[in-house]
């Protein structure tokens, strides 16, 4: 619970934060943490979080792997596409993931994916370098159209 009252996480084994958008990267919030005691007592607390400069957004596939849908916020110039998020499988990019960032200056993928798909890096104009597992089997049409300044682009196994 934020100290506006608002509820924005529910607290079990992980805890995940669900964050207004309109809150932005720096902002600093407070949550109650509430801990239930296994005799009925309970305990309150309130602790400091600042939101991070970015997010991996990601969604869930039935299989238990993840697709990852791009950033929400600022990237790190050398963004790294990990092989797993939160212990899951990073089995694809969606299309348009990171078009027109133009913050990314170098992409490695760690993950296994078989396609970097359309309009994925699309206008990342201050891309220069791309590191792709050799997993890639399909590279999307305009998967890196408009990267003005990309060089270099290695495989990897």
């Amino acid at each position: 619970v934020r100290s506006d009252g608002k509820v924005v996480a529910e607290v079990g084994a992980d805890v995940n934060f669900v964050i207004d958008q309109d809150t932005k990267a720096g902002d600093k919030i407070t949550y109650k943490v509430i801990a239930v005691y296994t005799d009925g007592t309970m305990s309150t607390t309130l602790a400091p979080f600042t939101v991070p400069a970015y997010v991996i957004d990601v969604t869930e596939n039935d299989d238990g792997t993840v697709t990852l849908d791009g950033v929400l916020g600022t990237p790190d110039a050398d963004l790294v596409i990990p092989a797993t998020i939160n212990g899951k499988t990073v089995s694809a990019i969606a299309p348009d993931a990171f078009k027109d960032n133009t913050t990314i200056e170098t992409v490695t993928i760690e993950a296994k994916v078989t396609e970097i798909p359309d309009g994925a890096f699309e206008g990342c104009t201050s891309l220069t370098s791309v590191v792709l597992p050799n997993s890639v089997e399909v590279i999307g049409v305009r998967a890196f159209a408009n990267c003005t300044n990309l060089s270099s682009m290695t495989c990897f196994d």
